[in-house]
């Protein structure tokens, strides 16, 4: 999206120069512009999104494992005070 943008500029530009009424034309090259660091933003946002959940995921996980393995020692010490 961001080149789009760059890409608009940089067709419209020159038309905007030789041609006196191309306000318009400027006008939309701007907004392409525009729109293509807003896509940026939003990209780099969503991506740290992304980031915290898969964070948030790991830590879930190794909270499971560690719960997991918690309970299976707990079950041998049991098993073994049992036997003795």
């Amino acid at each position: 999206m961001k080149k789009l943008g760059f890409l608009l500029l940089a067709l419209t530009a020159p038309v905007a120069l030789a041609n006196p009424q191309a306000g318009i034309t400027t006008s939309i090259a701007t907004a392409g512009a525009d729109v293509s660091w807003t896509q940026e933003l939003a990209e780099k946002n969503a991506n740290a999104k992304q980031l915290k959940q898969l964070n948030n995921n790991s830590l879930t996980i190794g909270d499971m494992v560690n719960k997991d393995l918690d309970e299976k020692i707990a079950a041998r010490l049991r098993l073994q005070a049992q036997v003795q």
